[in-house]
């Protein structure tokens, strides 16, 4: 297990479809593992759980080196079924594509503990949505494999028919460095910087038949999901708890450990006590959430600097820039400016288009 993965954690066959991706694009994969401190052994480990922190690390560092901010997306979009373990037979002998979207989002836990799928209908579309956390640093690249997983699949079940289905992704549009988005048999449309990872499906498509359905192992594949989810179902580690509620009560700006332990039912000195137990603060695990969410917005988003600074309880920016120069040797602009221009070995690379 990795050193996470205890507590957020995605499967290991992400990274292992990541790693048949990067060789068969030329990249040294183990050169890539050996970077993000993740071991081989911990790809093939029993409970075949990676801690999010590090599958993002190694998904990010896959794009970096290839120089392609697609090859994640295109790729997992093209992968042969049966690459996405049960949740692919979970969609496949599903009776229709609404059956396939409700098994993607009620087995999603098997996948992770972190990364969720959800299901909204509404008068007209279902919306299934992927939620990736900004906790762990740059997402976008985790986006781009899930989302170009769920694309993939649903270009199988539907065909030239999935053409109105329209995928929105929460990440830059990788056209704007040159780079083509081409889902494989998805032929739904794309658009990039939306405000949340989601796929919508007419109800219409959602309800037609699934050619490749079958009742009998879909139960039997549904009995299994199910023993599954009551392994994975234990709860979750308290300091993880304690940081997604820093995570998401960031925007409101309090983050004392007073409101913190109250939105978690604790008090105070509880909450110092369970920290203390896992070797940590409260000021160490809020440094850590606003610096890895500092990355994922200065990384993946557009917004502006001082945006920013406020969304992570920044009184003003000189204090924010002094943070980001602390937390990764550069000011802020330039850490954007680098992501844009720079490679892992630091040389300069070539912009398309």
């Amino acid at each position: 297990m990795s050193t996470d993965a205890g507590t957020e954690w995605v499967v290991s066959t992400f990274l292992i479809n990541a790693g048949a991706l990067a060789t068969s694009a030329g990249l040294n994969w183990s050169a890539i593992l050996h970077r993000q401190n993740v071991s081989t052994r911990a790809l093939s480990a029993p409970d075949r759980r990676i801690g999010l922190r590090q599958a993002f690390a190694v998904f990010n560092d896959v794009a970096r080196t290839a120089g392609d901010p697609t090859l994640l997306l295109n790729g997992f979009a093209r992968l042969p079924l049966g690459a996405g373990d049960l949740m692919d037979y979970l969609a496949l002998y599903a009776p229709d594509t609404r059956s396939a979207l409700f098994n993607w989002a009620h087995y999603a836990p098997l996948c992770s503990r972190g990364i969720g799928l959800s299901l909204h209908p509404t008068s007209s579309h279902f919306y299934l949505v992927l939620s990736v956390p900004n906790r762990f640093g740059a997402n976008s690249q985790a986006s781009f494999a899930m989302m170009g997983l769920i694309a993939g699949r649903l270009g199988h079940l539907l065909g030239d028919e999935s053409r109105s289905v329209q995928m929105e992704i929460a990440a830059l549009d990788p056209a704007e460095a040159g780079h083509e988005v081409d889902l494989g048999h998805f032929r739904g449309g794309v658009t990039f910087e939306a405000p949340e990872n989601r796929i919508r499906v007419p109800y219409a498509l959602a309800e037609q038949p699934n050619p490749h359905a079958d009742r009998n192992l879909l139960r039997l594949i549904e009995i299994a999901a199910n023993r599954l989810m009551q392994d994975i179902n234990a709860p979750s580690d308290p300091v993880a708890q304690i940081a997604a509620t820093i995570a998401s009560g960031m925007e409101q700006g309090d983050l004392t450990i007073d409101t913190v332990a109250s939105s978690l039912g604790l008090s105070p000195r509880t909450l110092q006590r369970l920290l203390g137990q896992a070797g940590t603060s409260f000021r160490e695990v809020l440094e850590d959430v606003r610096r890895t969410t500092a990355e994922s917005y200065l990384l993946d988003t557009r917004r502006p600097i001082k945006e920013i600074a406020y969304l992570l309880g920044f009184s003003n920016l000189s204090t924010f820039s002094r943070a980001v120069k602390n937390w990764f040797g550069v000011a802020p602009r330039e850490l954007r400016r680098q992501a844009l221009d720079e490679t892992p070995d630091g040389s300069a690379q070539t912009r398309r288009g």
